[in-house]
């Protein structure tokens, strides 16, 4: 829109155009434009907050998978190993949360889920040694009577069916 304003130019009033541009910004548009990039720095934020914390879910499922993974590599081993898994060894008792191998030699193995730790304890003529499993996977053990041995991995932070795994062994299978 252009504007024309009246000069005197000696004699008569003229009209004269003014310039199509400003050489300033008002108030309002400054705002306007602070406001704008408020809000995307805001949604770049709240995005950025987001990629984070499903980084971070996936980083501890990938570490769950990892443990997972190393507890049953030892479960496989120590059972494939293994010539009997006795009701009881000294002041050990199996159950749902403990299991007894027996390796012979005087060596036993015991597994035990205990205040929310699973525990590998290598016992051999009457020197312990135990060892902390990695992860905080609640554990349910069970031997059957075909001589499997089964151990049940289920998140401890949750319902006990989320997402479970069974590591279902034959007792002494690498012996044969």
């Amino acid at each position: 829109m252009r504007v024309r304003t009246m000069k005197w130019v000696d004699g008569p009033l003229v009209s004269s155009p003014l310039p199509l541009f400003r050489s300033a910004y008002s108030l309002l548009e400054i705002l306007v434009v602070i406001v704008v990039l408020s809000a995307m720095l805001m949604i770049i934020f709240v995005t950025l907050a987001g990629v984070m914390r499903i980084e971070k879910a996936e980083e501890a499922a990938h570490q769950r998978m990892v443990d997972i993974a190393n507890i049953g590599d030892q479960f496989r081993s120590d059972v494939g190993q293994a010539l009997n898994a006795p009701r009881q060894w000294g002041q050990y008792e199996a159950g749902p949360t403990c299991l007894i191998l027996e390796h012979g030699n005087d060596t036993h193995i015991v597994y035990q889920w205990y205040k929310r730790k699973l525990t590998r304890l290598h016992i051999q003529a009457g020197i312990t040694v135990p060892r902390l499993m990695p992860g905080s996977e609640r554990a349910q053990f069970s031997v059957t009577d075909t001589r499997q041995c089964r151990l049940r991995l289920a998140a401890d932070d949750g319902p006990s069916d989320r997402f479970p795994s069974d590591i279902t062994v034959a007792l002494g299978g690498e012996r044969r």
